[in-house]
């Protein structure tokens, strides 16, 4: 009887279902996640608000291209945004209407801890949805 109260109850478990945010990818969803390799990221003198949100340039946000910017239904994501071994974290504010498909605009707090330097405007990196860690 024993083992066949074990087997129902996973059986029962096995039917439910679970459904993770974003904001917890699961092994198998970070494998599926959209990733962007050896792309622009620029450094922005101002991101704007397009999400609704008061902005403070000492927080980690970016902008998105156009494409990956959706109407805005990337609005408040995390990526992980690599370069040359440095990896930030940060949430998406506003689209970046110069920026090329998969490009993307950092403010300039953010850039300079991803790159180590204020002196240049635009560097070649990897950023990813959702954050991978």
């Amino acid at each position: 009887m024993f083992a066949f109260a074990t087997c129902a109850q996973i059986l029962a478990v096995a039917s439910l279902g679970f459904s993770f945010s974003e904001a917890h990818p699961t092994a198998a969803s970070a494998r599926l996640s959209k990733r962007f390799e050896d792309v622009p990221i620029y450094k922005s003198q101002g991101l704007g608000s397009a999400c609704g949100a008061i902005q403070d340039d000492l927080i980690n946000h970016f902008a998105l291209s156009p494409e990956q910017w959706d109407s805005g239904n990337n609005c408040g994501k995390s990526a992980t945004i690599s370069y040359n071994g440095t990896k930030v974290f940060a949430t998406v504010v506003s689209e970046c209407q110069h920026c090329s498909s998969g490009s993307i605009s950092l403010n300039p707090y953010l850039f300079e801890q991803l790159v180590g330097s204020d002196s240049v405007n635009v560097v070649y990196g990897d950023w990813a949805f959702p954050v991978i860690e």
